[in-house]
């Protein structure tokens, strides 16, 4: 963990911003591998924390909380892909809270950089859940802290799917759709290449109902391709856009042949419950979740709900019932502890990026360009998803929301104040959104939002 030292010459006590210390791209790219981000705060970083297919057990969350509270803002932030992220960590401490992290059997290690990223499990509520999160633990037990898939061009994410029905496949670079069974194995479409940000690319259907064991060498056979064939800081998207699918069919399938025999890791996690028959959802705007709520879900999960939270989508979280008659007992419980589990219902369902409150290249205040928003909206619209991204990287995946907004490079006005402009996604069916206005005010925006819906 020596790069979270201070470089060479920086001054004993001097200013740990990036700009004072003049960090090198390597070593921010270095950084990041470790899951750590500079912040928008001069001398602070973020450090996200991979949680494999969503599911955090009660032990870990307690020690998230404490950790939060000690080095970080005494909250944690739930992202679209599942993952918990510590904002505005000293820089100084960041070492200190990987190695409490480790403590805890958790890991940071390629939930940033170009490494294979967290594996998500996209549909966690699903019947079919459970067996995608054991398949979810097989992939993070093979490719996590792996050296062999890391240093790639930029990053592979992979999605594990229980159907089509939100078309979140269409979005990663391996998509896996649960196919069915076949004498006793789990079967997955496979999906590659898909991707947002700038050029907004829908992966294409590679192959059909592929045992489960051949899926993790044809994901490691992806990887491979990925890293000897992409320049430089880009997606696997691009070998599509610039020689076809069929030409990363060929390479991939080439690979597999040539591959041996998959050296893998005991699954290092708890898989959560196999079965439960109802579960109470929990929301958090922005995916903001406070540390002393999150030391109180794990006790009431430990009572009630076999020790399990699990994490969802929209930047919430479920809490597994696991006898439907148990569910009034377990609404009392968060009520006496003065937990909101209205969950989703009726309730617009929000993906809402850190934007420039903490984010180094965020260009709008998400948060509150949401809040405008959802005033518009009204509350009242169960099932409803609104995706607002403050740059064009479109981490919340505004493409695959009924409503997405991507914030564009601002321009400056006359008093030389930053700007920001906007581009308003609409989706109606399967595939991505498209766009409805681009290059708009938030005036002109909140005014189309009402003309769209």
């Amino acid at each position: 963990m020596s790069q979270l030292q201070q470089e060479p010459g920086a001054k004993s006590g001097s200013s740990t911003d990036e700009n004072s210390m003049q960090l090198s791209i390597e070593y921010i790219r270095e950084l990041r591998i470790l899951g750590v981000y500079p912040s928008a705060h001069r001398g602070y970083v973020m450090i996200r924390v991979k949680i494999p297919g969503g599911i955090l057990r009660a032990e870990k969350a307690r020690g998230l909380s404490l950790i939060a509270d000690r080095f970080s803002t005494g909250e944690l932030y739930i992202t679209n892909r599942m993952s918990l992220q510590l904002h505005r960590v000293p820089q100084n401490d960041a070492m200190a809270v990987l190695e409490a992290l480790e403590e805890l059997g958790m890991t940071t290690r390629g939930a940033c950089g170009g490494a294979v990223r967290g594996i998500s499990v996209n549909t966690p509520l699903a019947e079919e859940a459970p067996v995608l999160r054991r398949f979810a633990l097989r992939l993070h037990g093979f490719f996590s802290g792996n050296p062999d898939f890391e240093g790639l061009p930029k990053k592979i994410k992979i999605g594990l799917e229980a159907g089509y029905d939100k078309s979140r496949h269409l979005a990663q670079d391996i998509g896996l759709v649960y196919a069915g069974q076949r004498t006793g194995k789990s079967l997955y479409d496979i999906w590659l290449g898909g991707g947002l940000g700038r050029k907004p690319h829908e992966a294409f259907l590679y192959a059909e109902k592929v045992p489960e064991d051949e899926v993790l060498y044809q994901a490691q056979a992806v990887v491979n391709v990925y890293k000897r064939h992409v320049r430089s800081r880009r997606r696997l998207k691009l070998l599509i856009e610039e020689e076809g699918p069929d030409a990363l069919s060929y390479y991939v399938r080439k690979e597999r042949a040539a591959l041996p025999v998959a050296d893998e890791k005991p699954r290092p996690e708890d898989d959560g419950p196999s079965e439960f028959e109802d579960y109470i959802s929990l929301y958090y705007f922005a995916g903001r979740l406070p540390a002393d709520e999150l030391r109180k879900l794990a006790d009431l999960s430990e009572l009630h709900c076999g020790g399990t939270i699990i994490l969802i989508p929209d930047q919430g979280a479920a809490l597994p019932v696991l006898k439907s008659d148990e569910k009034p007992r377990v609404l009392h419980a968060l009520s006496e502890a003065g937990l909101d589990a209205t969950g989703d219902n009726g309730r617009i369902n929000t993906r809402i990026c850190p934007g420039s409150h903490e984010c180094r290249v965020g260009l709008s205040p998400t948060r509150e360009v949401a809040e405008a928003v959802l005033d518009v909206l009204g509350q009242q619209k169960k099932g409803f998803t609104l995706a607002v991204s403050g740059c064009r990287n479109s981490c919340t995946q505004p493409q695959l929301a009924d409503l997405g907004i991507v914030t564009l490079k601002p321009f400056r006005d006359q008093n030389g104040d930053s700007i920001p402009r906007f581009t308003l996604l609409q989706r109606n069916g399967s595939g991505f959104g498209k766009a409805v206005v681009e290059n708009i005010g938030l005036e002109e925006l909140l005014e189309t939002v009402k003309s769209v819906i």
